[in-house]
């Protein structure tokens, strides 16, 4: 048997006591096309670490290329955003900017995982809203 993963948690289970890896592929509704999302795992995971080691002036200062938002805040729009387009019933909290890498990292694993079932759509529109978030961090 291969490796367990949730449908809603791109996280790896442990399965007989040791940790196994996946690739995660999103297969969607037409013959033959599918979507692997273990680059956008890497691309989550880029970003996120980019965010956990800038200084908190660096990510609660506006800048011009989120629209004159800070990226503390575009990091909170994002995870409210891959929240709502998974149907959660809560919105995110928002947290300390130091901790907006944090929580990018764990909605956007939830998004992925959620997005191997869900409109192709929806991925596409997160690998944008990732790409133009990373081009300012």
């Amino acid at each position: 048997m291969g490796p367990v993963v949730s449908r809603a948690s791109t996280v790896p289970q442990r399965e007989r006591g040791r940790k196994t890896r996946t690739a995660l592929k999103c297969y969607s509704g037409t013959v033959g096309g599918v979507v692997d999302v273990s680059k956008d795992q890497a691309a989550l995971t880029r970003l996120c670490e980019r965010l956990r080691t800038a200084s908190e002036p660096t990510l609660i200062r506006p800048r011009e290329g989120l629209g004159g938002v800070s990226i503390a805040k575009a990091t909170y729009m994002l995870s409210q955003w891959a929240a709502d387009a998974m149907g959660a019933p809560a919105s995110v909290p928002r947290l300390h900017p130091l901790a907006c890498g944090d929580q990018l990292a764990v909605v956007g694993r939830e998004l992925l995982g959620w997005a191997l079932d869900s409109d192709p759509l929806v991925l596409e529109e997160w690998q944008h809203r990732v790409r133009q978030l990373r081009d300012v961090v």
